[in-house]
This record gives C-alpha cells, sequence and structure tokens, in this order.
C-alpha cells in the first residue's frame, strides 16, 4: 500500500523535478533540465540530440504518463494507483525509466556515474552548490565512482519502499540528496 512515507517521496520527486517551480511538471521543466545538462557537459550535435530526446522520453514515460501537464496531486494519485494496482509490475516500470536516467548521467558510458557527472547533473536541476556528504553517503568502487547499478538502486528502493524502519544506506544517500533526511 501507498503509505505516507512513499508519498512524502513522490511529492519530493516531484518538486525536484518542477525545475521551473510553476508547481506543474510539463515538458518544459524536461526541455530546461537537458538544455542545462547538454551545456554543463558540453555536448555537441548528435549526442546533444540523443541526450535529449532519451531525457524527454523519460520525463514523459515517468512523470508525465501521457499528459501534457500534470500537477502534485495527480502525479502522487498516479503513482499510488499504479503502486496499488501491482507493486511488483510498478517497480519494474521504475526500474526500466530510471535505468534510462541513470544511463544519460553516465555520460562517458563506463558503467560508473563519477563525482564529476554527478555534479553535473545536479547542477542541470539547479542545485548549484554541492554537498559532498551527498556522493560520499553512497559505496564507491575506487573513491570518486559509483557503479551505475548501485545509483539505479537507490533510485529504485526510493521510489519503492514504503518501509520507512527498513531503509538501505543506497536508499538513505538518496533520502539525504533529496534533504528528507539530515544525517548518513
Amino acid at each position: 500500500m501507498a503509505n505516507a512515507y512513499l508519498i512524502k517521496k513522490w511529492t519530493r520527486l516531484y518538486k525536484t523535478f518542477d525545475l521551473n517551480k510553476d508547481n506543474l511538471l510539463t515538458v518544459d521543466d524536461a526541455f530546461l533540465f537537458s538544455d542545462r545538462f547538454i551545456e554543463s557537459n558540453k555536448l555537441k550535435g548528435e549526442k546533444a540530440t540523443e541526450f535529449k530526446t532519451k531525457f524527454v522520453n523519460f520525463f514523459r514515460a515517468f512523470f508525465l504518463k501521457g499528459e501534457e501537464k500534470i500537477t502534485e496531486d495527480r502525479f502522487v494519485r498516479k503513482k499510488t494507483e499504479e503502486y496499488q494496482k501491482d507493486g511488483e509490475e510498478f517497480e519494474k516500470s521504475v526500474r526500466k525509466n530510471m535505468s534510462v536516467l541513470v544511463s544519460i548521467t553516465d555520460v562517458n558510458k563506463d558503467n560508473m556515474i563519477s563525482k564529476e557527472e554527478f555534479i553535473e547533473a545536479l547542477k542541470a536541476m539547479g542545485l548549484v552548490t554541492f554537498d559532498e556528504k551527498y556522493f560520499s553517503a553512497y559505496p564507491q568502487i575506487k573513491p570518486g565512482f559509483i557503479e551505475a547499478n548501485l545509483f539505479l538502486q537507490s533510485w529504485v528502493e526510493y521510489c519503492c519502499n514504503s518501509d520507512d524502519t527498513n531503509v538501505s544506506n543506497l536508499e538513505k544517500a538518496r533520502l539525504y540528496g533529496f534533504r528528507m533526511i539530515d544525517f548518513i
């Protein structure tokens, strides 16, 4: 069942991706993120086009769900309905969608999210200050690198775990990043 813990996380996710802060998610938010990301990563030509297409498609699939715009309340209701209808299918859908987000964050395609890639993604979200504690909360294969699969798993747990008494370290890192906990 989608409880207050999940709803709080989904609400925070919604607010984070409302980049133009108009209390409405639209493709304009996706364009704003992708334009910032392309600029900060100095992507050009086909790479820039490919990134923008993948991100906008992810955004439409995960956030908009066939709608042109979605309010916070509608987003949370849709996530709740999906989660309650079939929790396993919901998790599969989250994993599929978030794998796209992780793969485009991994700009150099080495199956690791470097500290630099992480910082650039945060900048595209409008976060201008980098909190070292957020990045270091993830287990690192070597200093400055998070395995892409672990990064993906943190998104899945963040979106799917309804038990606030059983929170993994990966989810704690994501919660910290979304300012939902103050400690790691």
